[in-house]
């Protein structure tokens, strides 16, 4: 046995004697063909003198193998570390930033590898050396070969490790890649039967249940090596090859595994494949973006990770005809002229971006003083513009991208606006979907509430509003451009009056009665000083990001979980003379030295997921206060939940400095000021 294929055995898989300085390698790629310029990038900050390989999306990062490892221990064969998990968050320039170590459960004495997880991370497949309760279970031959593992997410870590059915001691089953719709597993094994070496199989799911692995046959699987597969979800699959007809080394390559695709192994050719080995691709929905390892001349040291960009798709992602339905949910009958947006959604039914959402400042429910930053859906008019309109039938025909999520937003005049989550990961070529509009009778009051001569919008301002017909009053909350919404009941009069700390009430009136569906009223509240506007939010005040939440004994963010983070972005864009503190805070298990420093590690991790995303670091300074304040009653000793202990793991922003301009418009302005104005 080569010392390529003990490699291979041992979970080590690749390994390479040359070392190469380390330097950043990005270059742009064409041919004579006239073909698109493609960017390949070398991910230098995820990268280290060590081998990382085998990227696999995780949330909005990156989880890959390396053999920089935590474990003391050495596989002496190759004199490197066995390999371990480590996470990378994604930068939106597509850089993965700095790695973390994984998971704790996952990982054991000898080697962790490739891993592949289920559409809402909520499971994972990952390649180990076949080790159980900390032993070592060897086959004949005295190999420890490899074996796919299952694990499902819990609040802490990863829980109910188990070896799938049908992998054995005495060969190896490794690099697992699952379908779209989670049903077929594509890995690679050198099970007996097989073409070669390591050969590609498919398994198919049934409940909770693996059937027996079929071999994708001879098209595919050569006397050679073919290994880590990559099924995308346009049903592509990619895998890697070490046979003669490459580039040199291990190259890539792609076949069509749709049942209407041509069986036919197709080398991906350069950029992506080099004279070096290139393996382990991966790339989004579109097959524009992506990830695979090379070690190319000009990385880090051997194996290393890359991002590419490229303007013709690795795939044909295809589309879906879409047909939509909108219908009166108290009558049955068509609606016509009722539009239809699309926002792409995340696979949880969240957006990719803001389209949705404001941002609203409001009190803590946790602790008088604190505030929360909450995330409100936004008008209409604030969305962008609509796609199509249902006719007269009430029907919407449109179509949508094969393969990815969406929000789909129905409105009309007089009646609710619905959001739909609708999904073509699967499913036939047409589409059928019906949307139910609840009627209503309201007029939409669009109010903003400045301060005074300043004309700025006051946010967090509470307006309540008196309803003269009913005698009964509402509350709402202006957001951070000082607007609100609310809808009116028609044919009614209505009292506004607005309050806000440090501001003169300010009074307003509205009218339903012969008025069109919607209306404008600007209330104008006094400050006591000019200082007031000048930092809508006080210096001192202490903001509560509740919805991020770290795993227990990690440091980084729990990807997925940093909403408020995205939130603190925008906040801090908005009101760019903003400087805070960032603060961090565990839970009390652990000796409080230990926390400290864990704490200090998880307030960096969210400086970073910021700052990455165009905020100017100096206007950030991070402290770590481990489990000094909890917020419940979980102190040493306690018996907690892991819910009520996940409670205390949270981050603060104090806000240390705010002074943004103010222009004054001098103009004799009285406490309230009404815009008749009706669009």
């Amino acid at each position: 046995m080569n010392s390529y294929q003990y490699a291979l055995y041992t979970g080590l898989l690749f390994y390479f004697s040359l070392q190469l300085n380390a330097q950043t390698s990005a270059a742009k790629f064409a041919n004579s063909n006239n073909v698109p310029e493609i960017t390949i990038i070398n991910c230098s900050v995820a990268n280290s003198d060590k081998l990382e390989f085998s990227p696999t999306y995780y949330h909005n990062g990156l989880v890959f193998a390396t053999s920089r490892s935590e474990k003391e221990a050495v596989d002496k064969k190759i004199d490197e570390h066995f390999f371990e998990l480590y996470y990378a968050e994604i930068a939106p320039t597509g850089m993965p930033m700095q790695p973390y170590f994984f998971s704790p459960a996952l990982t054991s004495r000898l080697h962790e590898g490739p891993v592949a997880f289920n559409r809402d991370f909520s499971k994972i497949y990952f390649t180990r050396n076949n080790v159980r309760d900390g032993e070592v279970i060897k086959d004949a031959d005295g190999d420890v070969n490899l074996q796919i593992f299952e694990a499902e997410k819990s609040p802490a870590d990863w829980i109910n490790l188990h070896s799938l059915s049908f992998n054995r001691v005495d060969y190896s089953c490794a690099h697992p890649s699952l379908s779209a719709d989670e049903r077929m597993m594509y890995f690679s094994s050198n099970m007996p039967g097989g073409y070669g070496a390591m050969d590609l199989y498919v398994v198919e799911k049934s409940g909770e249940t693996w059937g027996k692995p079929v071999n994708l046959g001879p098209k595919i699987n050569t006397a050679s090596n073919e290994i880590f597969p990559f099924i995308h979800s346009g049903g592509v699959l990619f895998f890697t090859s070490d046979k003669q007809e490459g580039f040199g080394g291990l190259d890539i390559y792609k076949v069509n595994m749709a049942p209407s695709g041509a069986i036919e192994a197709i080398n991906i050719g350069v950029p992506y494949n080099s004279s070096s080995d290139d393996l382990g691709i991966i790339m989004n929905m579109d097959g524009t973006k992506g990830y695979f390892t090379s070690a190319r001349e000009g990385g880090l040291g051997k194996d290393d990770i890359y991002y590419f960009e490229t303007p013709e798709p690795l795939i044909q992602s295809g589309e879906v005809n879409l047909v939509v339905t909108v219908l009166d949910e108290e009558t049955g009958k068509p609606i016509p002229g009722a539009d239809l947006r699309v926002l792409k959604g995340t696979a949880g039914g969240f957006l990719e971006n803001d389209e949705l959402y404001d941002l609203e400042l409001v009190p803590s429910a946790s602790k008088s003083g604190e505030l929360s930053l909450q995330m409100v859906r936004k008008s209409e008019s604030q969305l962008p513009p609509p796609i199509a309109s249902s006719d007269s039938k009430g029907i919407i025909r449109t179509s949508l991208i094969r393969h990815q999520n969406y929000i789909l937003v129905v409105s009309k005049e007089d009646y609710a606006t619905e959001d739909v989550f609708h999904s073509t990961m699967n499913g036939p070529e047409t589409q059928y979907l019906t949307v139910k509009l609840k009627p209503q009778t309201c007029v939409m009051l669009t109010g903003t509430v400045v301060a005074g001569n300043y004309g700025r919008g006051v946010p967090g301002a509470v307006v309540k509003i008196y309803n003269q017909c009913s005698r009964t009053e509402e509350y709402v909350r202006t957001n951070l451009d000082g607007v609100f919404y609310y809808c009116l009941q028609d044919n009614c009069d209505f009292d506004l009056t607005t309050t806000k700390e440090d501001y003169h009430p300010g009074i307003a009136k509205a009218t339903t009665k012969g008025t069109e569906k919607q209306l404008n009223v600007t209330i104008s509240l006094l400050p006591f000083e000019e200082s007031i506007v000048r930092a809508p939010l006080k210096k001192g005040s202490i903001i509560i990001l509740d919805k991020i939440y770290y795993d227990f004994d990690m440091s980084y963010i729990r990807v997925g979980a940093a909403r408020d983070l995205d939130a603190l972005i925008q906040l801090m864009k908005r009101y760019p003379s903003m400087i805070v503190e960032l603060s961090a805070h565990t839970d009390s298990r652990g000796t409080a030295e230990y926390n400290s420093e864990l704490s200090l590690l998880r307030a960096k991790a969210a400086k970073d997921y910021v700052t990455v995303r165009g905020i100017d670091a100096n206007r950030i300074t991070t402290f770590g206060y481990g489990e000094a304040y909890p917020r419940n009653g979980c102190s040493d000793g306690v018996d907690c939940s892991e819910e009520e202990h996940q409670f205390n793991r949270r981050t603060e922003i104090r806000v240390v400095e705010i002074d943004e301009p103010v222009t004054v418009n001098y103009k004799d302005v009285g406490p309230s000021v009404i815009d008749e104005k009706k669009n």
